[in-house]
């Protein structure tokens, strides 16, 4: 079984298991969630603590590429704070589709931002 696909079962179980989760949680942000520990890409802050606003950014924004808006490589949790400052940047400089997101690029991108 690839990572991807353990990354679906698991989310798949967590939502068939959990009211919170099946509600208003897109199964694919729910596995970037899961990928990235729950943690803030950009800041690390746990997005779960009480103090903090959790959001699902677009790594290469959705305004920019559409095609892409609910691809999990493109999806990534971020706090309310880092997600109002990336905005819209675009840490790919105009090249997002053509770039594979493969986790160091995903990575690369996201310390790029």
């Amino acid at each position: 079984m690839t990572d991807q696909e353990e990354l679906l079962r698991i989310t798949v179980a967590l939502r068939r298991g959990s009211d919170y989760f099946r509600s208003g949680w897109n199964i694919n942000f729910l596995q970037a969630f899961i990928r990235d520990e729950g943690r803030c890409v950009y800041c690390g802050i746990d997005v779960m603590n009480e103090f903090c606003v959790a959001c699902g950014d677009h790594l290469l924004p959705k305004r920019l590429y559409p095609a892409l808006e609910q691809t999990v490589d493109n999806l990534v949790p971020s706090c309310a704070n880092c997600n109002v400052i990336k905005k819209d940047y675009d840490p790919s400089d105009g090249k997002g589709l053509e770039v594979v997101l493969t986790e160091p690029v995903r990575r690369n991108l996201i310390d790029k931002s």
